[in-house]
């Protein structure tokens, strides 16, 4: 049990240590001029590289277009569901009363935010669903289970706590790494799917 804990304690040490070692990598200026030609062109070479996979991993940044189009959302969907009763030459506070103008205003909303909205509840019921799956497994695998041992003439109820009895240290701490590492893996995808 210590060899797996000082094990998993050097991994997590290395880890952050490969983390750290990207998150701050320095700027080198070389003097090409100064070294062999083949050297230099292969410093050239990897510097493209590295700038194509920057402009590769760069983050689409949110344009003013965009806010503005997020931004008149709302506007769009009163505007088209005023639309809709002046078509009807009704007012638009009675057009939304009737069942048709709920119906008009739903279809209205799920053409500006529909698919924005699926994303939304299909990846928050899928969260739910899929986390509470796990965390039921981690509960049964886990967590010390209260079991009735005995009761006695006078209705004394005698409790134990009880583990799920795993054959070594290494496989209970093997369920518990695997139940943490789905849960974390189903929570970025959830928030990839939402976002």
């Amino acid at each position: 049990m210590k060899r797996l804990i000082r094990t998993a304690v050097v991994a997590l040490f290395a880890a952050f240590m490969v983390v750290g070692g990207v998150a701050h990598a320095q700027q080198v200026n070389i003097d090409l001029s100064k070294i062999d030609s083949n050297l230099a062109a292969k410093i050239i070479e990897a510097q493209q590289q590295i700038q194509k996979a920057k402009e590769k991993a760069e983050v689409p940044k949110v344009t003013v277009s965009q806010a503005k189009e997020w931004a008149d959302v709302g506007k769009n969907l009163a505007e088209a569901v005023g639309a809709t009763a002046k078509a009807l030459s009704i007012e638009v506070n009675d057009f939304v009363k009737t069942p048709v103008g709920w119906w008009a205003f739903a279809f209205i909303f799920w053409y500006f935010l529909g698919a924005k909205l699926w994303a939304i509840f299909g990846g928050t019921v899928a969260w739910i669903v899929l986390g509470s799956i796990i965390w039921h497994s981690f509960r049964i695998f886990h967590i010390p289970q209260k079991k009735l041992v005995s009761e006695d003439d006078a209705k004394v109820k005698k409790y134990q706590y009880v583990k799920y009895d795993f054959k070594s240290d290494e496989a209970r701490t093997t369920s518990a790494c695997f139940h943490v590492g789905a849960f974390v893996v189903l929570s970025i995808a959830m928030l990839i799917v939402i976002f």
